[in-house]
């Protein structure tokens, strides 16, 4: 239906001044300056990985201590200030007699000059610490059927072995590979040696809130030392001088010192023997807050003073900062975790991560957590310590195989290197600062500097080093920048994009990657991103109108106005001072038939004659309205 008049505005129409109409774009809002080109900067890289989005926006060139998300095959250097290829892993098949399993599990310990496994019902030997060639690992002993290993605990230069089987703790013999029974009737499924004894849980029907503490009397007789906590016992490690005990419910720790007792002395009147006894009893440190779970507590370490578990699906670490203590979730998180160990100076946990559910090896360093292996299948499981043997630190057992994977992450010199054949790391997801607008990204680069070669400084190795970016969350990937480089001259260099369509997004991923890596690899010092931020508010219009308000005025289509000048101006004030949302018909309504929300920003009401505009309502409005 044709307008009656020039515009409508809330139902009300209205007559316009000749030349008092304007219609444009909203200005965008003034909070960015549209030619401001800013530069996000990434690095050191202390912090390790697995953090989502990068949350600082610097207000200058800066360099900001930086967490990425998982990157596979790299690792920190100079302290966290660079990142290189890291660790050196290299499969293994052996020839074991037993296959583990997510269920058959494998138990590591270093006792003498040798690392031990156990799995199953049998002890394997690794070769000497000091051998600097890995070889298969001997069968030294065999504890024959219907046995099952539950744990290793050194003690005395030799080994305790605790079978979840039920039977008698054996001791083996790391010198001559022979297995003896303990101490008869003594059964354990998890302990611990210390202060040159073993502490350590039977988990019998009916009693596996059963401690047991292992003493010696004066006279060299075995004895046996009680203690009972509070539900079933989980597992055991030593922690800070102490041992912890992890159970369903809470977390002791147990020190003490085990007495031997003293005999009568003969030569004083009415002396009695004094019994042996374990002074010390186990001191509750923490409730867990709930029932652990079956999963739970698969693991304990004590790594640089703490303590960390596996807890409802995720690393967690006690934190004993507060006057009561607890469980601080600090690491990579999963559906399952398949154990733990310390090696090289590291904490390597196995699991199976939440993300598309993939075997991953984790790593900690004391500062950040980083992305040491991660495959499809088979799972990697029950990563074990081996002390050096081999020129290695570490061994990770693939489940159901017995084809394994030697890692080293501890330098041993250019022929015993620590680098990854291949390796990535990849940024948080980059916002900026403010993830509500789009940015142009109008360049990024990567630096590479060392003050001196950490690899083979002569190296005729050839490495190949790549700069991508991702706008989709890592979904594809675009290469800005590559090239490839030899050891000699490339202490320093830098990658930088050159873009022929500037991309543009909200988020930006940017991804460095090495390959061909063999002896030596360059050092990466920082990554950086240029951009400006752009005004992604939707298109808005924008009206300032001059509205000629009377009495008796002739409308558009012939007819008389049936209101007042001053009913039209009061509608106008009405309606501004309300704030309200308006309806509004345009001049061109006809032709197109959209009705548009507004809001009156501004208004100004002018007479040239003022008498006539308290008699006639012989005014003019000039008004700005604003799409919303």
């Amino acid at each position: 239906m044709p307008l009656p008049n020039d515009v409508t505005l809330n139902g009300v129409d209205y007559a316009l001044v000749p030349g008092g109409y304007r219609k444009r774009n909203a200005p965008a809002t003034a909070a960015t300056n549209p030619r401001d080109v800013r530069r996000l900067t990434l690095g050191p890289f202390g912090r390790g990985q697995r953090q989502a989005f990068d949350f600082r926006l610097p207000t200058s060139d800066s360099r900001l201590v930086t967490a990425g998300w998982d990157s596979v095959g790299v690792g920190p250097c100079f302290d966290g200030q660079g990142i290189e290829p890291f660790p050196s892993v290299a499969p293994f098949g052996d020839l074991m007699l037993d296959t583990p399993s997510a269920t058959n599990r494998a138990y590591g310990a270093i006792a003498g000059s040798n690392a031990f496994i156990g799995i199953g019902r049998r002890i394997y030997k690794s070769v000497p610490l000091s051998n600097a060639t890995w070889a298969n690992l001997t069968a030294a002993a065999d504890l024959g059927t219907g046995f099952a290993i539950s744990g290793l605990a050194y003690y005395q230069d030799d080994l305790l072995v605790l079978l979840s089987s039920g039977q008698d703790i054996r001791k083996f013999n790391t010198a001559t590979n022979s297995l003896t029974v303990w101490r008869s009737g003594e059964r354990g499924q998890v302990g611990v040696g210390y202060k040159g004894q073993l502490v350590y849980a039977p988990r019998l029907a009916n009693a596996q809130e059963e401690l047991r503490l292992s003493g010696t009397r004066w006279n060299g007789n075995a004895v046996t030392h009680l203690r009972y906590l509070d539900s079933p016992i989980l597992t055991m490690a030593l922690f800070n001088g102490r041992v912890a005990i992890a159970t369903r419910t809470s977390l002791y720790l147990m020190g003490g010192e085990p007495y031997p007792g003293e005999p009568d002395d003969a030569t004083v009147s009415a002396d009695t023997s004094k019994a042996p006894e374990w002074r010390g009893d186990p001191e509750p440190i923490m409730t867990h807050g709930a029932f652990a779970a079956d999963d739970d507590f698969v693991f304990l370490c004590s790594y640089r003073g703490r303590l960390y578990t596996w807890l409802a699906g995720r690393v967690a670490e006690y934190d004993d900062s507060q006057e009561q203590g607890r469980w601080l979730r600090m690491g990579p998180e999963g559906v399952a975790c398949r154990g733990a160990t310390v090696a090289g100076d590291w904490l390597i946990v196995a699991i199976t991560s939440r993300y598309q559910e993939q075997a991953e090896l984790w790593g900690f360093d004391g500062q950040g957590w980083w992305l040491l292996g991660r495959r499809s299948s088979p799972p990697a499981i029950w990563p074990c310590p081996i002390g050096g043997a081999g020129n290695r630190d570490l061994l990770v057992f693939r489940d159901q195989s017995t084809l394994y994977d030697l890692y080293r992450v501890t330098w041993r010199g250019e022929t015993a290197a620590t680098y990854a054949a291949s390796g990535a790391w990849t940024s948080s997801l980059l916002d900026a600062g403010d993830p509500t607008r789009d940015k142009a990204w109008r360049a990024v680069g990567a630096s590479f500097a060392q003050p001196a070669h950490r690899g083979k400084a002569d190296s005729g190795d050839s490495v190949t080093i790549a700069l991508e970016y991702s706008l989709d969350g890592g979904a594809t990937w675009t290469t800005a920048a590559s090239q490839s480089t030899t050891a000699a001259g490339t202490r320093t260099f830098a990658l930088q994009s050159g873009f022929a369509a500037v991309p543009v997004s909200r988020h930006l991923q940017l991804r460095v990657s090495w390959s061909s890596v063999s002896d030596w690899a360059p050092v990466l010092v920082d990554v950086w991103a240029e951009f400006e931020t752009l005004d992604n508010a939707p298109n808005r219009r924008r009206w300032e109108l001059v509205i000629a308000a009377g009495d008796g005025r002739v409308r558009r289509d012939g007819q008389l106005d049936a209101q007042t000048g001053r009913q039209k101006i009061a509608a106008l004030w009405d309606a501004w001072e309300a704030r309200s949302t308006l309806a509004f018909k345009d001049i061109d309504h006809d032709a197109e038939p959209v009705e548009y929300g507004v809001r009156i920003e501004e208004i100004e009401e002018s007479a040239a004659k003022p008498n006539d505009a308290g008699r006639w309502g012989e005014s003019r409005v000039a008004l700005t309205l604003a799409e919303v």
